[in-house]
């Protein structure tokens, strides 16, 4: 006999479904010798958790890389980091992603997934993003933007073990 998977619980924060739908969200680069900058994105409320369910979250980002002085000058690169317990909570998972400018711009879709467990309370996760790295671009330029889409999704999986 095969063991059931249950979903528990889901929520989900869209600020976003369509690439280029909202307001830039510009990625400045910091004066020399600061650190970059956290932008969080999106939040997820997870219920009903439980030591034996697993937890899975699910994250989209559109963004674009800005050519910052000519075209193919720039590359950015970018970490998307998912924290436990809000903005300044235990960072759990993170994806790097980069890209050049062609032209003027070029969109970019990051997806990443991440799934723990262990958790037994209620919880809330937080999707951000970190300019980690622009090569050639100085201190107060925007070589990248957040352009949408902005999808977070978390899901309370029970394994039925009990």
């Amino acid at each position: 006999m095969s063991r059931e998977r249950l979903l528990v619980y889901y929520d989900f924060d869209q600020p976003d479904s369509f690439s280029g739908s909202i307001t830039p969200i510009p990625l400045t680069l910091p004066a020399a010798g600061a650190l970059p900058t956290e932008i969080p994105l999106a939040t997820v409320n997870l219920n009903l958790v439980r030591p034996h369910d697993r937890v899975r979250l699910a994250a989209t980002v559109g963004w674009r890389v800005v050519a910052v002085s000519g075209p193919f000058s720039n590359e950015a690169e970018l970490e998307f980091r998912i924290r436990r317990g809000g903005t300044t909570g235990v960072l759990v998972s993170s994806a790097r992603d980069s890209g050049f400018p062609i032209e003027d711009f070029r969109e970019i879709t990051t997806k990443f997934l991440y799934t723990e467990g262990g958790i037994s309370h209620s919880v809330q996760y937080t999707l951000s993003v970190v300019l980690v790295n622009a090569p050639g671009a100085g201190p107060g330029t925007t070589p990248a933007q957040i352009i949408g889409p902005i999808h977070f999704e978390g899901s309370v999986i029970d394994d039925n073990s009990t």
